[in-house]
C-alpha cells in the first residue's frame, strides 16, 4: 500500500515547531535588550553620581562652606573660569549636574547632600537629608522601563557616597 501526503505533513510539524522556537528567540531577545538598556540606564547614573563627587572635591572651600548640602541651582554666569567664588562654581556644578541627568536618564534627578543615613530617600522632593556627618551622599533617580516582575516602569535610584 501505497501512502501519499507523509513527507507534507511532516515538513508541516517542523514549520510549526521552528515557529515555536524562533517565537521563544525573539521573546529572549526583547528581554535580554530591555535588562541591557537596564543595565546602561545604570551605568549612566553610577557615572554622573560620581562625576558630582569629583565636582566637590574640585571645590574644597565650597565644601567647607556648606554650598553643596541641599543646594539650589542657580544660572550665576560663572562656568569655571579662575574668577568664580566658591558659591558660584557649586551652584554652576549643580546647574550642570542636574542638566546631564536630565539629558542622559529618563526622568532623571538628583539630589547632594550630607547624610548619616544615605540609603534613603523616596525622591528628590524627599531625600531624606540630615545634614548629619561628614560623607556627602549623592542621591539619583531616574524611570526604567523594565521591571523584571511585570515589565511596567519603575523608579530607580542609585546611591553613593563619598568624603571630598
Amino acid at each position: 500500500m501505497k501512502q501519499r501526503g507523509f513527507t507534507l505533513l511532516e515538513i508541516l510539524i517542523a514549520v510549526v515547531v521552528l515557529s515555536v522556537g524562533l517565537l521563544g528567540l525573539a521573546a529572549l531577545q526583547n528581554t535580554g535588550t530591555r535588562v541591557n538598556h537596564s543595565a546602561q540606564l545604570r551605568t549612566l547614573a553610577t557615572q554622573l553620581a560620581h562625576d558630582m563627587l569629583d565636582r566637590l572635591r574640585a571645590n574644597q572651600a565650597g565644601v567647607r562652606a556648606g554650598l553643596y548640602h541641599l543646594p539650589t541651582p542657580a544660572d550665576n554666569g560663572c562656568y569655571g573660569g579662575d574668577l568664580c567664588t566658591p558659591a558660584q562654581l557649586a551652584a554652576e556644578d549643580l546647574l550642570q549636574w542636574r542638566q546631564a541627568l536630565t539629558d542622559a536618564l529618563p526622568d532623571g534627578q538628583g539630589v547632594v547632600c550630607r547624610d548619616s543615613t544615605p540609603d534613603d530617600g523616596s525622591g528628590p522632593g524627599a531625600p531624606d537629608c540630615d545634614g548629619a556627618g561628614s560623607l556627602y551622599v549623592v542621591k539619583i533617580w531616574w524611570t526604567d522601563e523594565f521591571d523584571p516582575d511585570n515589565g511596567e516602569p519603575v523608579t530607580r535610584r542609585f546611591v553613593t557616597s563619598g568624603r571630598p
